[in-house]
Protein backbone atom coordinates (compact mmCIF):
# COMPACT_ATOMS: atom_id res chain seq x y z
CA UNK A 1 0.00 0.00 0.00
CA UNK A 2 1.11 3.20 -0.78
CA UNK A 3 0.78 6.75 0.63
CA UNK A 4 0.37 9.90 -1.71
CA UNK A 5 0.10 13.31 -1.82
CA UNK A 6 -2.43 14.93 -4.05
CA UNK A 7 -1.41 18.29 -3.95
CA UNK A 8 2.27 17.98 -4.04
CA UNK A 9 1.61 14.58 -6.60
CA UNK A 10 3.82 12.28 -4.88
CA UNK A 11 4.18 8.91 -2.82
CA UNK A 12 5.60 7.61 0.41
CA UNK A 13 6.61 4.52 1.64
CA UNK A 14 5.18 4.76 5.06
CA UNK A 15 2.64 7.20 6.84
CA UNK A 16 5.29 8.87 9.06
CA UNK A 17 6.66 10.17 6.25
CA UNK A 18 3.22 11.49 4.54
CA UNK A 19 2.71 13.14 7.74
CA UNK A 20 6.28 14.78 8.14
CA UNK A 21 5.52 15.76 4.47
CA UNK A 22 2.13 17.83 5.06
CA UNK A 23 4.34 20.46 7.74
CA UNK A 24 6.57 21.44 5.36
CA UNK A 25 6.30 24.35 3.32
CA UNK A 26 6.41 22.80 0.10
CA UNK A 27 2.85 21.16 0.77
CA UNK A 28 1.49 24.52 1.87
CA UNK A 29 2.78 26.08 -1.48
CA UNK A 30 1.16 23.90 -3.02
CA UNK A 31 -1.83 23.63 -1.57
CA UNK A 32 -2.09 27.22 -2.51
CA UNK A 33 -1.46 26.63 -5.84
CA UNK A 34 -4.00 23.82 -5.80
CA UNK A 35 -6.41 26.60 -4.92
CA UNK A 36 -5.64 29.41 -7.39
CA UNK A 37 -6.11 26.26 -9.78
CA UNK A 38 -2.11 26.19 -10.60
CA UNK A 39 -0.21 23.13 -11.31
CA UNK A 40 2.07 22.02 -8.21
CA UNK A 41 5.65 22.21 -8.33
CA UNK A 42 8.66 19.83 -7.71
CA UNK A 43 10.86 20.28 -4.62
CA UNK A 44 13.85 21.54 -6.69
CA UNK A 45 11.81 24.51 -8.07
CA UNK A 46 10.31 25.20 -4.44
CA UNK A 47 13.86 25.54 -3.09
CA UNK A 48 14.96 28.00 -5.99
CA UNK A 49 11.91 30.26 -5.12
CA UNK A 50 13.03 29.95 -1.33
CA UNK A 51 16.60 31.23 -2.29
CA UNK A 52 15.63 33.80 -4.45
CA UNK A 53 12.86 35.32 -2.38
CA UNK A 54 15.63 35.26 0.38
CA UNK A 55 18.36 37.20 -1.91
CA UNK A 56 15.15 39.65 -2.32
CA UNK A 57 15.08 40.26 1.26
CA UNK A 58 18.48 40.99 1.77
CA UNK A 59 19.22 44.70 3.34
CA UNK A 60 18.24 47.72 1.06
CA UNK A 61 20.76 50.39 1.12
CA UNK A 62 17.15 52.97 1.14
CA UNK A 63 14.40 52.79 3.27
CA UNK A 64 13.96 50.98 6.49
CA UNK A 65 15.46 48.10 7.18
CA UNK A 66 13.66 44.91 8.82
CA UNK A 67 15.64 41.78 10.44
CA UNK A 68 13.33 38.49 9.39
CA UNK A 69 14.72 36.19 11.63
CA UNK A 70 14.13 38.46 14.59
CA UNK A 71 10.73 40.31 13.31
CA UNK A 72 11.91 43.65 13.56
CA UNK A 73 12.23 46.65 11.60
CA UNK A 74 15.26 49.68 11.84
CA UNK A 75 14.84 52.83 10.51
CA UNK A 76 18.72 53.65 10.26
CA UNK A 77 21.86 51.33 9.26
CA UNK A 78 23.34 51.86 12.48
CA UNK A 79 20.66 50.35 14.28
CA UNK A 80 20.55 47.51 11.86
CA UNK A 81 23.96 46.28 12.08
CA UNK A 82 24.26 46.49 16.03
CA UNK A 83 21.29 44.32 15.89
CA UNK A 84 22.95 41.88 13.84
CA UNK A 85 25.74 41.67 16.16
CA UNK A 86 23.60 41.54 19.25
CA UNK A 87 23.83 37.61 21.24
CA UNK A 88 20.16 37.38 21.12
CA UNK A 89 20.10 37.80 16.85
CA UNK A 90 22.76 35.11 17.02
CA UNK A 91 20.63 32.97 18.80
CA UNK A 92 17.09 33.27 16.63
CA UNK A 93 19.81 32.91 13.06
CA UNK A 94 20.99 29.68 15.00
CA UNK A 95 17.95 28.32 15.48
CA UNK A 96 16.27 29.43 12.25
CA UNK A 97 19.15 27.82 10.16
CA UNK A 98 18.74 24.66 12.15
CA UNK A 99 14.94 24.74 11.12
CA UNK A 100 16.02 24.87 7.60
CA UNK A 101 18.10 21.82 7.53
CA UNK A 102 15.26 20.06 9.00
CA UNK A 103 13.08 21.36 6.19
CA UNK A 104 15.74 20.97 3.41
CA UNK A 105 16.23 16.94 4.41
CA UNK A 106 12.16 16.68 4.87
CA UNK A 107 12.22 17.75 0.85
CA UNK A 108 15.23 15.72 0.18
CA UNK A 109 13.23 12.76 1.26
CA UNK A 110 10.00 13.82 -0.21
CA UNK A 111 12.31 13.85 -3.86
CA UNK A 112 13.45 10.13 -3.07
CA UNK A 113 9.85 9.36 -3.34
CA UNK A 114 8.18 8.46 -6.60
CA UNK A 115 6.60 10.95 -8.45
CA UNK A 116 3.10 10.07 -9.90
CA UNK A 117 1.77 10.82 -13.22
CA UNK A 118 -0.16 14.23 -13.07
CA UNK A 119 -3.01 12.71 -15.48
CA UNK A 120 -3.57 9.36 -13.32
CA UNK A 121 -4.05 11.65 -10.11
CA UNK A 122 -6.68 13.67 -11.94
CA UNK A 123 -9.52 11.15 -11.95
CA UNK A 124 -8.80 10.22 -8.36
CA UNK A 125 -8.73 11.98 -5.41
CA UNK A 126 -7.43 9.11 -3.00
CA UNK A 127 -5.60 5.64 -2.87
CA UNK A 128 -8.17 2.93 -1.68
CA UNK A 129 -6.83 -0.77 -1.22
CA UNK A 130 -7.46 -3.59 -3.97
CA UNK A 131 -9.58 -5.33 -1.81
CA UNK A 132 -12.54 -2.62 -1.20
CA UNK A 133 -13.18 -3.02 -4.76
CA UNK A 134 -14.18 -6.44 -4.84
CA UNK A 135 -18.24 -7.01 -5.00
CA UNK A 136 -19.19 -8.43 -1.74
CA UNK A 137 -20.08 -12.23 -1.85
CA UNK A 138 -23.58 -14.05 -1.26
CA UNK A 139 -22.74 -15.37 1.62
CA UNK A 140 -21.41 -12.34 3.57
CA UNK A 141 -23.62 -9.68 4.83
CA UNK A 142 -24.51 -6.61 2.84
CA UNK A 143 -24.57 -4.57 6.11
CA UNK A 144 -21.51 -5.82 8.28
CA UNK A 145 -18.20 -8.25 8.34
CA UNK A 146 -20.68 -11.31 9.06
CA UNK A 147 -20.12 -14.69 6.93
CA UNK A 148 -22.61 -16.94 7.06
CA UNK A 149 -22.17 -20.72 5.14
CA UNK A 150 -25.16 -20.44 2.82
CA UNK A 151 -27.54 -17.90 0.92
CA UNK A 152 -30.20 -19.02 3.42
CA UNK A 153 -28.45 -18.30 6.43
CA UNK A 154 -26.90 -14.94 4.95
CA UNK A 155 -30.44 -13.89 4.21
CA UNK A 156 -31.69 -14.95 8.08
CA UNK A 157 -28.93 -12.81 9.53
CA UNK A 158 -29.53 -10.07 7.65
CA UNK A 159 -33.22 -10.30 8.78
CA UNK A 160 -32.53 -10.88 12.71
CA UNK A 161 -29.68 -8.60 12.74
CA UNK A 162 -30.43 -5.51 10.18
CA UNK A 163 -34.08 -6.23 9.31
CA UNK A 164 -33.49 -6.75 5.65
CA UNK A 165 -35.96 -8.03 3.94
CA UNK A 166 -36.79 -9.44 0.28
CA UNK A 167 -39.51 -8.09 -1.08
CA UNK A 168 -42.17 -9.90 -2.89
CA UNK A 169 -40.18 -12.88 -1.94
CA UNK A 170 -42.84 -15.33 -3.46
CA UNK A 171 -42.27 -14.41 -6.86
CA UNK A 172 -38.41 -13.68 -6.51
CA UNK A 173 -37.11 -16.61 -8.86
CA UNK A 174 -33.01 -15.83 -8.92
CA UNK A 175 -32.18 -14.72 -5.40
CA UNK A 176 -28.62 -15.91 -5.52
CA UNK A 177 -28.51 -13.11 -8.47
CA UNK A 178 -30.05 -10.54 -6.83
CA UNK A 179 -27.51 -10.91 -3.67
CA UNK A 180 -24.91 -10.67 -6.27
CA UNK A 181 -26.25 -7.43 -7.45
CA UNK A 182 -26.96 -5.75 -4.22
CA UNK A 183 -23.24 -7.07 -3.21
CA UNK A 184 -21.79 -5.52 -6.32
CA UNK A 185 -23.41 -1.96 -6.03
CA UNK A 186 -22.57 -2.06 -2.04
CA UNK A 187 -18.91 -3.26 -2.22
CA UNK A 188 -17.57 -1.81 -5.56
CA UNK A 189 -19.79 1.11 -6.23
CA UNK A 190 -19.69 1.64 -2.10
CA UNK A 191 -23.37 2.88 -2.85
CA UNK A 192 -26.42 2.50 -0.41
CA UNK A 193 -29.19 0.33 -1.08
CA UNK A 194 -32.35 2.62 -0.37
CA UNK A 195 -30.82 6.37 -1.06
CA UNK A 196 -28.20 5.26 -3.55
CA UNK A 197 -25.77 7.34 -1.96
CA UNK A 198 -22.25 6.86 -3.17
CA UNK A 199 -19.42 6.62 -0.58
CA UNK A 200 -15.41 7.00 -0.58
CA UNK A 201 -15.01 3.08 0.76
CA UNK A 202 -17.12 0.41 2.25
CA UNK A 203 -17.38 1.12 5.46
CA UNK A 204 -18.74 4.53 5.12
CA UNK A 205 -21.40 2.90 3.59
CA UNK A 206 -22.28 0.56 5.86
CA UNK A 207 -22.09 2.75 8.45
CA UNK A 208 -24.31 5.00 6.58
CA UNK A 209 -27.05 2.56 5.82
CA UNK A 210 -26.88 0.87 9.83
CA UNK A 211 -27.23 4.37 10.99
CA UNK A 212 -30.19 5.80 8.73
CA UNK A 213 -32.06 2.03 8.75
CA UNK A 214 -31.37 2.40 4.56
CA UNK A 215 -31.03 -1.41 5.58
CA UNK A 216 -34.04 -2.11 3.08
CA UNK A 217 -34.01 -2.76 -0.78
CA UNK A 218 -36.03 0.39 -2.60
CA UNK A 219 -37.58 -1.34 -4.74
CA UNK A 220 -40.96 -0.06 -6.43
CA UNK A 221 -43.36 -0.92 -9.55
CA UNK A 222 -42.02 1.59 -11.53
CA UNK A 223 -38.39 1.04 -11.10
CA UNK A 224 -36.45 -1.91 -13.29
CA UNK A 225 -33.60 -1.66 -11.56
CA UNK A 226 -34.32 -5.48 -9.85
CA UNK A 227 -37.17 -6.53 -12.67
CA UNK A 228 -34.64 -9.26 -13.88
CA UNK A 229 -34.64 -11.49 -11.00
CA UNK A 230 -38.73 -11.60 -10.29
CA UNK A 231 -41.48 -12.84 -11.82
CA UNK A 232 -44.90 -11.76 -11.34
CA UNK A 233 -47.03 -13.61 -14.12
CA UNK A 234 -48.27 -15.85 -11.32
CA UNK A 235 -49.87 -13.55 -9.34
CA UNK A 236 -52.17 -12.82 -12.75
CA UNK A 237 -55.84 -13.71 -12.82
CA UNK A 238 -55.27 -15.44 -16.52
CA UNK A 239 -52.22 -16.72 -16.06
CA UNK A 240 -51.71 -20.70 -16.89
CA UNK A 241 -48.64 -22.25 -15.50
CA UNK A 242 -48.72 -25.38 -17.57
CA UNK A 243 -49.04 -23.15 -20.89
CA UNK A 244 -45.55 -23.52 -22.78
CA UNK A 245 -46.98 -20.51 -24.86
CA UNK A 246 -46.39 -18.06 -21.90
CA UNK A 247 -43.19 -19.83 -20.88
CA UNK A 248 -42.21 -18.67 -24.29
CA UNK A 249 -42.83 -15.09 -24.59
CA UNK A 250 -41.15 -14.44 -21.47
CA UNK A 251 -38.15 -15.90 -22.77
CA UNK A 252 -38.33 -14.10 -25.37
CA UNK A 253 -39.17 -17.28 -28.01
CA UNK A 254 -40.30 -15.92 -31.41
CA UNK A 255 -42.34 -18.82 -31.86
CA UNK A 256 -44.72 -18.54 -28.87
CA UNK A 257 -45.35 -14.92 -29.67
CA UNK A 258 -48.28 -14.58 -32.13
CA UNK A 259 -49.42 -12.09 -34.18
CA UNK A 260 -52.53 -9.64 -33.37
CA UNK A 261 -54.02 -10.97 -36.22
CA UNK A 262 -53.71 -14.66 -35.39
CA UNK A 263 -54.78 -13.88 -32.10
CA UNK A 264 -58.65 -12.48 -33.29
CA UNK A 265 -58.73 -15.35 -35.44
CA UNK A 266 -60.88 -18.10 -33.77
CA UNK A 267 -59.80 -21.20 -36.68
CA UNK A 268 -55.68 -20.28 -36.65
CA UNK A 269 -53.64 -23.51 -35.36
CA UNK A 270 -50.31 -22.64 -34.43
CA UNK A 271 -47.63 -25.53 -35.10
CA UNK A 272 -44.66 -26.03 -32.62
CA UNK A 273 -41.68 -26.92 -34.67
CA UNK A 274 -39.81 -27.57 -31.82
CA UNK A 275 -41.76 -30.52 -30.51
CA UNK A 276 -43.76 -31.01 -33.84
CA UNK A 277 -47.19 -29.86 -31.99
CA UNK A 278 -50.35 -28.15 -33.19
CA UNK A 279 -51.50 -25.68 -30.64
CA UNK A 280 -55.47 -25.18 -30.73
CA UNK A 281 -56.99 -21.64 -30.34
CA UNK A 282 -58.24 -23.38 -27.00
CA UNK A 283 -54.86 -23.13 -25.88
CA UNK A 284 -54.62 -27.77 -25.85
CA UNK A 285 -52.03 -29.46 -27.68
CA UNK A 286 -52.32 -32.05 -30.25
CA UNK A 287 -49.71 -34.56 -30.50
CA UNK A 288 -48.61 -37.37 -33.28
CA UNK A 289 -49.84 -40.59 -32.50
CA UNK A 290 -46.66 -42.17 -32.54
CA UNK A 291 -45.67 -40.17 -29.56
CA UNK A 292 -48.61 -41.58 -27.04
CA UNK A 293 -46.11 -43.50 -25.39
CA UNK A 294 -44.73 -40.28 -24.27
CA UNK A 295 -47.86 -38.59 -23.33
CA UNK A 296 -48.77 -41.19 -21.53
CA UNK A 297 -45.96 -40.43 -19.03
CA UNK A 298 -46.05 -38.57 -15.77
CA UNK A 299 -42.91 -36.24 -15.78
CA UNK A 300 -41.74 -35.22 -12.28
CA UNK A 301 -40.29 -32.02 -12.32
CA UNK A 302 -36.65 -31.41 -12.71
CA UNK A 303 -34.29 -30.97 -8.96
CA UNK A 304 -33.26 -27.37 -9.61
CA UNK A 305 -37.18 -26.17 -10.03
CA UNK A 306 -37.90 -27.96 -6.44
CA UNK A 307 -34.93 -27.16 -4.91
CA UNK A 308 -35.62 -23.44 -5.59
CA UNK A 309 -38.77 -23.71 -4.33
CA UNK A 310 -38.17 -25.23 -1.51
CA UNK A 311 -35.73 -22.80 -0.59
CA UNK A 312 -38.41 -19.92 -1.27
CA UNK A 313 -41.09 -21.37 0.67
CA UNK A 314 -38.14 -22.04 3.65
CA UNK A 315 -37.47 -18.41 3.33
CA UNK A 316 -41.19 -17.34 3.39
CA UNK A 317 -41.09 -19.67 6.62
CA UNK A 318 -37.90 -17.67 8.29
CA UNK A 319 -39.48 -14.18 7.45
CA UNK A 320 -43.39 -15.12 8.79
CA UNK A 321 -41.91 -16.66 12.09
CA UNK A 322 -39.94 -12.73 12.49
CA UNK A 323 -43.13 -10.64 11.90
CA UNK A 324 -42.91 -10.38 8.09
CA UNK A 325 -46.28 -10.84 5.82
CA UNK A 326 -46.51 -11.06 1.85
CA UNK A 327 -48.26 -8.19 -0.43
CA UNK A 328 -50.67 -10.73 -1.22
CA UNK A 329 -51.61 -11.28 2.86
CA UNK A 330 -51.23 -7.82 3.05
CA UNK A 331 -54.54 -7.36 0.54
CA UNK A 332 -56.01 -10.32 2.10
CA UNK A 333 -55.82 -8.25 5.78
CA UNK A 334 -57.05 -4.89 4.22
CA UNK A 335 -60.11 -6.66 2.82
CA UNK A 336 -61.08 -8.28 5.81
CA UNK A 337 -60.89 -5.35 7.65
CA UNK A 338 -63.17 -3.49 4.92
CA UNK A 339 -65.71 -6.08 5.19
CA UNK A 340 -65.50 -6.26 9.36
CA UNK A 341 -65.14 -2.31 9.49
CA UNK A 342 -68.61 -2.30 7.62
CA UNK A 343 -70.48 -5.04 9.12
CA UNK A 344 -69.55 -3.05 11.92
CA UNK A 345 -70.57 0.16 10.83
CA UNK A 346 -73.81 -1.29 9.69
CA UNK A 347 -74.27 -2.52 13.38
CA UNK A 348 -73.85 0.71 14.98
CA UNK A 349 -75.93 2.20 12.57
CA UNK A 350 -78.88 0.08 13.04
CA UNK A 351 -78.22 0.42 17.16
CA UNK A 352 -78.05 3.90 17.05
CA UNK A 353 -81.22 4.75 14.99
CA UNK A 354 -82.91 1.70 17.34
CA UNK A 355 -82.22 4.20 20.42
CA UNK A 356 -83.12 7.66 18.13
CA UNK A 357 -86.42 5.62 17.26
CA UNK A 358 -86.80 4.95 21.25
CA UNK A 359 -86.58 8.21 22.31
CA UNK A 360 -88.84 9.87 20.12
CA UNK A 361 -91.39 7.60 21.66
CA UNK A 362 -93.71 9.00 23.92
CA UNK A 363 -94.41 6.52 25.94
CA UNK A 364 -97.81 7.46 29.27
CA UNK A 365 -97.27 5.59 32.26
CA UNK A 366 -100.67 6.82 33.32
CA UNK A 367 -104.00 6.74 31.49
CA UNK A 368 -107.78 8.31 31.52
CA UNK A 369 -110.41 5.41 32.93
CA UNK A 370 -112.31 5.20 30.21
CA UNK A 371 -116.03 5.26 31.34
CA UNK A 372 -118.82 3.96 28.52
CA UNK A 373 -122.42 4.87 28.61
CA UNK A 374 -124.62 1.74 27.64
Amino acid sequence: MSYTCIACRVAFADADLQRSHYRTDWHRYNLKRKVAELPPVSAETFQQKVLSQRAEQTVDPVGPRFCKVCRKKFSSDNAYSEHLKSKKHKELEARQAEKDAQKAEDATKSDDAVELNAEEEDDGMEVVEGEADEAIEVTDCLFCAHSSKSIEDNLRHMAKSHSFFVPDVEYLINPKGLLEYLGEKVGTGHACVWCSRQFTCLEAAQQHMVDRGHSIMNYDDKSAEYVDFYDYRSSYPDFDGSSPQTQGEANGDPVAVANDDTETDPDYVEHDDATGELVLPSGARAGHRSLQRYYKQSVRPSRMQVAHGQKIERLIRQYRAIGWTSSAEIVRQAEDKRRRDKYTWARLQYQDSMRLGWKANKLQNTYRRQVFLW
